[in-house]
């Protein structure tokens, strides 16, 4: 059985700066080893249609609504973040 939770129990979290920086377009780029649209082709249906097939292709899961957006959102959390 699991123990209760302790409402009275201290966590210590390190937030000590500094924190690594990434650029997010750049830094998806560099670990997909891919060139990415920019700036305002990001609202392109085109645009969304390639970052669909890229996550599709690299068996990135995103749920519908498959907007650009989200679609970017995904592969940062599949690519970017630890």
């Amino acid at each position: 059985m699991d123990e209760p939770a302790n409402p009275e129990k201290v966590y210590e979290i390190d937030f000590t700066p500094p924190f690594r920086r990434i650029r997010l377009m750049a830094g998806l780029e560099e670990v997909m080893g891919v060139t990415l649209p920019r700036g305002r082709d990001l609202e392109t249906e085109e645009t969304r249609e390639f970052f669909d097939k890229l996550c599709t292709e690299r068996g990135v899961e995103c749920a519908f609504p498959r907007s650009t957006a989200r679609l970017i959102d995904k592969l940062v959390g599949e690519y970017l973040e630890s």
